[in-house]
């Protein structure tokens, strides 16, 4: 079962490192396909970046709101970043329904990959370790 995909879930692992954002409304079943994507793919092989359990782990630690989410979309930047530098796929779980936000994670991985050209590239970019599952 699920064979029949594998093969081009294995796509989106070409090189440069590339970036999904699913789009679509709250219960469209954006996690659910993330999630099964995640299980197709080589372990390490990509990141799954979950918004809405970083900002509840920020909204925990910072308990306001405006800094909560400040602090979210600073992480999830940080770990887009990351991702290109690690050569990872990059699943930006969230609902990504604006054409200005979308366009901005890509401006992300397009800087990191140039920046990924230079030889401290891997040094330059950090990576907070409670932002994303690793598969």
């Amino acid at each position: 079962p699920g064979a029949r995909f594998d093969g081009a879930a294995l796509l989106l692992l070409r090189r440069p490192p590339s970036l999904l954002l699913p789009c679509g409304p709250a219960g469209a079943g954006k996690s659910s396909f993330c999630r099964e994507l995640m299980s197709a793919l080589p372990k390490g092989s990509a990141m799954l970046l979950e918004r809405d359990a970083v900002f509840a782990q920020r909204r925990r630690e910072l308990r306001d709101v405006a800094r909560s989410k400040r602090a979210t979309h600073a992480d999830l930047a940080d770990a887009v970043r990351g991702c290109c530098v690690m050569r990872q796929l990059c699943i930006v779980d969230s609902c990504n329904a604006s054409a200005s936000g979308r366009e901005y994670y890509r401006e992300l991985m397009r800087a990191a990959a140039r920046a990924a050209e230079g030889p401290a590239a891997a040094a330059a970019v950090r990576r907070p370790a409670a932002v994303g599952a690793e598969m």
